[in-house]
């Protein structure tokens, strides 16, 4: 985030960070074959995987879309499931597990999603998705109240969204945050360092002891691609970037 765009309380390194929409696919009749190598791309192709998150609802065809990404060319593929976001799917679950469930959950997800909005973490530019967010409303009955499109209107994408604004907590993101401020050049590490500084309880960052575990990490990474790598040779993959996140 830029100087002017950061939060007035500033809570730890990821309030320097938000997520700007910088496309979409949106279709209706696109197999889960053809959206599961279209994503398989995205995030192991053309994506850094250490630098990638992805949000996939956990409904029947959200587990059929991690199944067939996980198979492509008979296994022999550079899948990895450290890239999805993990959700608890009950109230009483031990373990996250791959993909969001919405539920009951919902009503708070979608505060979440204004909040966010609000503040500036999640920048829109798709007018589609713009025109769908002032149609999604909250809807009130006798049952209590949730949100959803008025009526002749579509949520479908305001949807994911919704979803979307729900990893700024998760602890994946955190992490990929952390790795791009490591590459981050000086001048904006002593600004977050100082911003922390001023920060009312907020422990300065120690950049030492986060870039030496950054690179224990990368390494430990490294070598498991390399052994990876070695099994799954001639697949000729390399990785690049995707998302959007922006941090000044």
């Amino acid at each position: 985030k830029r100087e002017d765009e950061l939060n007035i309380n500033i809570t730890s390194i990821t309030d320097f960070f938000k997520v700007s929409q910088v496309g979409l696919f949106h279709s209706n009749t696109t197999s889960v074959q053809e959206l599961a190598e279209l994503l398989y791309f995205l995030l192991f192709v053309i994506a850094d995987p250490d630098k990638v998150g992805c949000v996939i609802e956990s409904n029947n065809w959200g587990g059929e879309l991690i199944k067939t990404m996980r198979e492509m060319f008979n296994g022999r593929n550079d899948y990895g499931s450290n890239v999805f976001f993990r959700y608890k799917h009950r109230q009483d679950a031990i373990k996250p597990e791959i993909g969001i469930k919405l539920r009951q959950n919902k009503n708070l997800f979608v505060k979440d999603y204004q909040k966010r909005i609000k503040t500036g973490d999640i920048t829109i530019h798709h007018q589609a998705t713009l025109h769908e967010m002032t149609k999604f409303i909250k809807k009130e009955s006798a049952m209590g109240y949730t949100f959803s499109a008025e009526t002749g209107s579509n949520d479908d994408i305001v949807m994911t969204v919704v979803e979307l604004a729900t990893i700024f907590d998760n602890n994946l993101f955190k992490d990929i945050v952390n790795r791009i401020l490591s590459e981050q050049d000086q001048t904006f590490k002593n600004f977050v360092d100082q911003k922390l500084k001023e920060a009312p309880s907020i422990t300065a960052t120690d950049y030492n002891s986060l870039f030496t575990a950054q690179r224990k990490a990368n390494y430990a990474r490294n070598l498991q691609m390399q052994n990876r790598n070695g099994n799954n040779s001639g697949n000729g993959f390399s990785s690049g970037s995707g998302w959007d996140l922006l941090g000044r």
